[in-house]
């Protein structure tokens, strides 16, 4: 069985797109990385002008900086048929 002509133009416009996300793949993990430098110097800053004091607005700001979680993590269920006990 041949390929046809509108099957190889699919293939390679395929291949083309592939290539584009992957330079804009890399463009945007050098993007991420620069910014997560860049991230200890702030919370730095930031954690230094929080204390009892503060609003509350800025104890919530501080504790999710410094508790974000992460994108690429995600929770499993899970159960125990012994004792019929999950979460």
């Amino acid at each position: 069985m041949t390929p046809e002509a509108g099957d190889i133009d699919e293939v390679a416009r395929i291949r083309e797109r592939l290539e584009c996300l992957a330079f804009e793949r890399d463009a945007l993990e050098a993007c991420l990385t620069e910014l997560n430098t860049k991230a200890p110097l702030e919370m730095c800053a930031f954690l230094s002008g929080v204390n009892e004091r503060s609003l509350a607005a800025e104890k919530i700001a501080l504790f999710r900086l410094l508790f974000r979680g992460r994108n690429s993590a995600y929770p499993k269920r899970w159960e125990n048929t012994r004792t019929r006990s999950s979460g």
